[in-house]
């Protein structure tokens, strides 16, 4: 067990945490199941460090030197780069990127299913996905890359990225994105130009995730700088440390997707725009077998009616594909 002392390493319980952010005690313990969330046994309990939750949403040393204009405590803050894992390439399953929590359920089908492979997953975004599919880090990539001059998704990237190389573009979910905001969205945030009023605090998503090039493309098309942006330069690096940041107050709004408001009953959501999470592989992968088992799994009317169920996503176009070259 690790040695712990001060107040930083101070241990919660599940029921603190979840009161803490503001999220459901069943949440916190899904978090630690999926590994986001670590936390130390002691005998038979699970308890929780402050260090703990702090690298869990994206914490850095450097998050005390940043307070915003009305000095409220400092939004959790992380310097974003490619975390380079080699050692994916030499697994003996599919590895899948991506931070979408229903990617969850599409890897336990897939370790099921009678074609299928264990399921590693890369938690990186969108850009960075297809990165490593590109050097063969990974299989599959999951995108949701906006691309404001064609006002269309991930077909332009996937061509950028992945040059001369042919490629399925598997649909997954079509999924709400927009803003979180507290209940009753009193201070009546509506759009992207309400982000640089001097009353709000925006807390943001790491360079290369799709939320963030959503927000630097709608930026761009209603020229708006960043810099006018309070709260810009804080980054987290997930919808769910979104979310948590605007729950607990140390933002006021957030870019994000619907489906999260599930486990934060003191928000309320603000559309802005529906995208397309597609799935991403190479076109020469397509008859092994574990693919046609993931394609299998999409077009499946039990896994689709149990994500239709969800608040916040579309199927209708789910388990459909294309090739790209």
């Amino acid at each position: 067990m690790n040695s712990y002392g001060g107040d930083m390493d101070k241990l919660y319980t599940a029921q603190e945490i979840a009161e803490k952010l503001k999220i459901k005690k069943n949440t916190v313990y899904e978090l630690i199941k999926r590994g986001e969330l670590h936390s130390t046994k002691i005998g038979k309990q699970i308890r929780i460090s402050q260090q703990d939750i702090d690298t869990y949403l994206g914490r850095s040393s450097e998050s005390a030197d940043r307070t915003t204009s009305d000095n409220r405590s400092p939004v959790p803050f992380v310097e974003s780069s490619v975390v380079k894992r080699d050692y994916l390439k030499y697994s003996n399953g599919l590895i899948l990127s991506g931070h979408e929590s229903l990617l969850d359920q599409l890897c336990s089908q897939i370790g099921a299913h009678p074609l299928g492979l264990p399921v590693l997953r890369s938690h990186v975004g969108s850009y960075d996905g297809l990165y490593s599919l590109y050097f063969k880090k990974i299989h599959v990539a999951a995108v949701h890359l906006w691309d404001k001059d064609e006002n269309s998704y991930n077909r332009s990237y996937i061509k950028r990225f992945l040059p001369g190389i042919e490629t399925v573009l598997l649909h997954f979910v079509r999924r709400n994105q927009g803003f979180f905001v507290q209940k009753g969205n009193p201070l009546n945030i509506k759009s992207f130009q309400d982000l640089v009023r001097d009353d709000v605090i925006f807390i943001n998503r790491e360079p290369g995730s799709g939320t963030r090039i959503l927000l630097d493309g709608m930026l761009s098309l209603k020229r708006i700088q960043g810099e006018e942006i309070s709260g810009y330069q804080n980054e987290v690096l997930s919808h769910f440390a979104a979310a948590s940041a605007v729950s607990s107050r140390e933002a006021d709004v957030a870019l994000g997707c619907e489906s999260q408001l599930s486990q934060f009953p003191s928000l309320d959501f603000v559309p802005v725009q529906t995208e397309s999470y597609d799935l991403v592989f190479l076109k020469r992968d397509m008859d092994k077998p574990v693919y046609r088992a993931m394609i299998e799994i999409l077009n499946d009317s039990q896994f689709r009616t149990a994500i239709s169920g969800i608040r916040g996503y579309d199927i209708k176009e789910m388990g459909k594909y294309e090739i790209i070259s």
